[in-house]
């Protein structure tokens, strides 16, 4: 007994113990939104304020949602760009664009313990690749005629003019967020001399905390 208490102990103490540092960080409320102008004619017509609002504005305010936690805006200086680990890899090819990068990338994230799952590229690169051709013409990936899973080594491609060409986000999506505080808010009302031109503004807005839990989930992948 005496023999197995102290190898229990022994065995314990070879055992490094790992506990969470969790920082304090005040994050500011953030708003998006967005307008359009409608005559009061259509505003009359059944479902065209709800057409409106649904297909357009609410669209175009999620956009502005994603392109406030990619890139950054008021209350949330640099977004996911200004936070991400740089992760340069040389890769000898010829291949432009960041493929290989981007695997190897994801790689070691997994081997960290992350599960990457969406990429943020340019759209300019991800033309590049989908209509990349060997030497001998033919396209690498699939005839521009097939419809190619928007996916490299198994993560999400989401499109993004603010990432500059040959780089790439790299995120574990667990850890990353937009929560909106409220659902969209959506206000009509007459802007300046609207009321003599038969016109009004439709207003949509959504508030809401960008949310980064653990900056290694990010990654900026780029050649060197």
């Amino acid at each position: 007994a005496i023999l197995g208490g102290a190898a229990a102990i022994t065995e314990n103490g070879l055992r490094p113990q790992s506990e969470p540092v969790y920082v304090s960080r005040t994050q500011e409320l953030c708003t998006v939104a967005g307008h359009a102008v409608l005559s009061e004619a259509a505003l009359r017509t059944t479902g065209e304020l709800e057409n409106v609002v649904n297909l357009h504005l609410v669209a175009d305010v999620l956009r502005a949602a994603d392109g406030l936690l990619i890139a950054g805006g008021v209350g949330f200086v640099g977004g996911l760009l200004g936070l991400a680990t740089p992760d340069v890899l040389a890769v000898a090819t010829s291949n432009d664009f960041l493929e290989e990068s981007i695997a190897i990338s994801a790689m070691g994230m997994r081997a960290g313990g992350y599960r990457p799952d969406v990429v943020i590229v340019n759209p300019t690169d991800w033309r590049s690749v989908y209509l990349r051709r060997e030497t001998g013409g033919m396209y690498v990936h699939a005839s521009p005629l097939s419809q190619t899973p928007l996916t490299i080594s198994g993560c999400a491609v989401v499109f993004s003019t603010a990432v500059p060409t040959k780089q790439a986000v790299l995120l574990d999506s667990r850890f990353t967020d937009f929560m909106p505080l409220d659902r969209v808010r959506v206000e009509v009302a007459y802007v300046a001399s609207q009321f003599l031109t038969g016109e009004c503004t439709v207003r949509c807005e959504l508030q809401g905390l960008p949310v980064v839990r653990d900056l290694a989930a990010l990654r900026i992948v780029s050649r060197a």
